[in-house]
């Protein structure tokens, strides 16, 4: 006998090594992994946001019963970081941005942006929801959500190029040119 256990006891002791028993192993390997996803979140945060201090952003993350990710960002500088890496290979979309929201996703009062002229048009991207609300819920989006947002203007890109943003095109039009060109400069 060892320690009042019976020697089968002391052999699954000891054969899960460190005296762990095996109930504790899942509950050990679900804390090593939330602290691999948690480190993996910084470093992702940190390469993202090179020139903020992670822990000086202003975000605002889901609820636990949703799933984890951003859905707000507050400062239009961050956002405007975040939008020119998630456009890269369609800077187009983040002059668009630029144009339709100046970067912002929410409000002065915290609310989701809405247009100045249109109500309807919502987000960073301005996206109009009388005409791209069901297919975005359709395909589990949400156009008030930052990401989803901003993924649901690739999609229309995708489908219909510029033209759902053609009434800001003298803002982002000239740049377009410009952008084009760099583009061209880097398939050559």
């Amino acid at each position: 006998m060892w320690r009042g256990h019976s020697d089968k006891k002391r052999e699954k002791r000891v054969s899960c090594g460190r005296g762990y028993t095996p109930e504790l192993i899942p509950l050990l390997l679900k804390n090593k992994y939330m602290i691999e996803l948690a480190t993996s979140l910084i470093f992702l945060m940190s390469s993202l946001y090179p020139q903020t201090a992670i822990a000086e952003m202003p975000v605002t993350v889901a609820k636990a019963d949703e799933s984890a990710k951003i859905i707000e960002v507050k400062d239009s500088k961050q956002i405007e970081a975040y939008v020119k890496t998630y456009f890269a290979e369609n800077p187009i979309l983040a002059e668009i941005a630029r144009c339709e929201s100046t970067y912002r996703q929410l409000d002065k009062d915290g609310q989701v942006l809405r247009g100045k002229v249109n109500s309807a048009d919502v987000g960073v991207m301005q996206i109009n929801e009388a005409y791209h609300k069901e297919t975005a819920t359709d395909m589990g989006l949400n156009l008030e959500d930052f990401e989803d947002n901003l993924s649901y203007a690739q999609y229309l890109y995708e489908k219909q190029g510029t033209q759902p943003w053609k009434s800001s095109k003298p803002c982002w039009g000239p740049k377009a040119k410009e952008l084009a060109k760099q583009q061209l400069a880097l398939v050559k």
